[in-house]
């Protein structure tokens, strides 16, 4: 029942792959017509694309050489313009300077001889002022003497009349008094009438000096008439000297214009350089056009190394469901194993119960009481049967212990692998994003590092001129080496196909040593119950040990296959992995896994 049962589930099973198999090809049919469909459809799109950037091109080479040709016309009168505003400075500096000196020659002038005449009337108005000082004192001082005269009198009078007797020397004196104050009062006289004719005469002088400098500004006016006069007709010799340059730029410009000259070596100079300018600005514009397209392929290449970036993501995620799909199948067959070996764990149990009842059922049969030689002889083979069965039970321990070991190593070996593998798709997935990020990074800030490193990749793919001598077979192979491997190396540099066909590769090839790993490890396994369940007769050693030796080799060469397709990308292999060259046989004869190799590459 059991087993009946296990064979249905197994049957359902088997059909469920084939309906899950069914739909992924037919998933992968859909798949293939809908990217045929967008094939077409891009390939639609970018001949349309091709023929709306001719259409764009040829019309932007119109209109760049309207703009060239209108651009020379407005250099030209921008040109001249700025040479007649050149000259009208020019002149209007010379002009101020001009001015400014005669201005500055009238002011000194001015100056030199107003200054003497304004420190003349201020030493004759400081002096005026101190004759009318001297003057008043004068007055004043007359005035004193006047009343002190009169006084005197007074006095004397007074005394006269009472003193006349007495007082007759005093009034002698008082007389000399008295004349001598009225010859100092003549002489005071003497010197205001002085002073006054003095004033008089510096009066005269500073209208003088006011007259003269009267003078000498009507002088300074009529000067500044002249000067703006002078000005004028400068302004009108520059009018003048523009209109003759005007003249004589028309007259070069017909001298110049060769279509009036006939067909000569200026006609054929100018035709040539009109035509290079026209081929000049044509290039322009292609090279406009080059490098949009150029950034557009840029911004495409940026997206599809996200894109490949995603699918390494996916991929380690895939390598995860794929370890635990082969774990549980593991489990599934520890599980059916250990059942089979239960079952005949109870089929030894009742045949060894079964075994004591042997004798009495033939003797039974047979009628007859046993003899004792019979009985011997039995018990002999018995005895034989059993020392045979302990020792094939100790063998088969043995060989189950080493088999055993030989799965924990192929098990650790498998782990080992996985976890390389996981750590090898890591440090891939973090590479290709630490290039795009120093790419990006790159573009942005030193896009001129970028073109200069383009330049020098460029330099370094010399091509190398062969000799006339014949060569040999090993140098033609080791030519051809070399030139694949300057291919290679510029597609590594230069393309970012090559990385990305390289990380498919890669994805490709470790899954496909897995799924190899996988379908080695069955047979062990199966051999390994086979040996449990069956004990072999007497030649057990002889069978087992060689299948122990070749499925020992054969892990061992298959785990040497595998790190060295999951290490070949971070080592020297990784240029052989991105186009998918296959590797030669090696010194044990192994060859790599060859599936992901194109069409192209299994005919050659």
């Amino acid at each position: 029942m059991e087993g009946g049962d296990e064979s249905s589930a197994l049957v359902e099973r088997i059909k469920q792959l084939d309906a899950l198999l069914q739909q992924k090809n037919d998933d992968l049919h859909q798949a293939a017509e809908i990217g045929k469909l967008l094939l077409d459809n891009n390939s639609q799109l970018t001949a349309k694309i091709d023929e709306a950037n001719a259409v764009a091109t040829s019309k932007i080479e119109e209109l760049e050489q309207e703009k060239f040709t209108l651009r020379r016309k407005l250099e030209a009168k921008e040109h001249m313009e700025q040479t007649y505003l050149d000259e009208i400075e020019m002149l209007k500096s010379t002009l101020s300077k001009q001015s400014e000196s005669m201005r500055l020659k009238i002011e000194m002038q001015h100056d030199v001889e107003v200054q003497p005449l304004k420190s003349q009337i201020a030493t004759l108005q400081s002096e005026l002022d101190q004759c009318h000082l001297i003057e008043g004192q004068l007055r004043e001082t007359v005035t004193r003497t006047e009343l002190m005269l009169s006084d005197a009198q007074e006095q004397l009078q007074l005394r006269s009349k009472s003193l006349n007797e007495t007082c007759s020397t005093e009034l002698a004196e008082l007389n000399e008094e008295i004349s001598n104050l009225q010859t100092v009062k003549l002489t005071l006289t003497r010197e205001l009438s002085e002073r006054e004719n003095r004033v008089a005469q510096l009066t005269l002088q500073v209208e003088s000096l006011s007259e003269q400098l009267s003078k000498k500004q009507d002088e300074v006016e009529e000067i500044q008439c002249h000067s703006t006069a002078n000005y004028n007709a400068l302004l009108e010799s520059r009018e003048e000297n523009q209109e003759l340059k005007v003249e004589l730029d028309i007259i070069k410009l017909e001298a110049n214009n060769i279509k009036k000259k006939g067909n000569s070596l200026f006609g054929e100079v100018e035709d040539r350089r009109v035509e290079a300018e026209r081929e000049l600005v044509s290039m322009k514009v292609q090279h406009s056009a080059l490098k949009k397209q150029h950034e557009m392929l840029r911004q495409q290449q940026h997206k599809l190394k996200m894109e490949v970036a995603g699918l390494l993501r996916m991929a380690g995620r895939r390598g995860d469901e794929q370890m635990t799909e082969r774990l549980l199948q593991q489990l599934s067959q520890a599980q059916s194993e250990t059942q089979s070996l239960q079952k005949k764990i109870h089929e030894y149990e009742e045949r060894e119960r079964l075994e004591p009842r042997l004798p009495q059922h033939l003797a039974r049969g047979n009628g007859q009481a046993p003899d004792d030689g019979s009985m011997d002889y039995m018990k002999g083979i018995l005895s034989r049967t059993q020392s045979e069965k302990a020792t094939l039970k100790q063998e088969l321990h043995t060989k189950t212990l080493v088999a055993l070991a030989e799965s924990d190593k192929v098990m650790v070996c498998e782990k080992r692998i996985y976890h390389l593998d996981h750590e090898v798709k890591q440090l891939k997935s973090n590479d290709f994003r630490l290039r795009l990020q120093i790419e990006e990074l790159r573009m942005k800030y030193e896009p001129d590092s970028l073109k200069a490193e383009k330049q020098l990749r460029r330099k370094r793919n010399v091509e190398q001129i062969p000799l006339q001598q014949k060569p040999s077979a090993e140098s033609t192979e080791t030519g051809e080496t070399a030139e694949k491997k300057a291919v290679l190396e510029s597609n590594r540099h230069d393309d970012i196909s090559g990385e990305d066909t390289a990380t498919a590769n890669d994805i490709s090839k470790n899954q496909s040593a897995v799924s190899v790993e996988k379908r080695r490890s069955r047979p062990l396994a199966t051999k390994r119950t086979s040996n449990m369940n069956v004990a072999p007769p007497g030649g057990g050693d002889a069978d087992i040990q060689p299948e122990l030796v070749k499925t020992k080799k054969r892990l061992v060469s298959d785990v040497e296959v595998t790190e060295r397709n999951t290490l070949g990308g971070i080592g020297g292999h990784q240029a052989e992995q991105q186009i998918g060259v296959p590797k030669k046989r090696g010194a044990k004869g192994v060859e790599p896994n060859c599936k992901n190799i194109p069409v192209d590459c299994k005919v050659q």
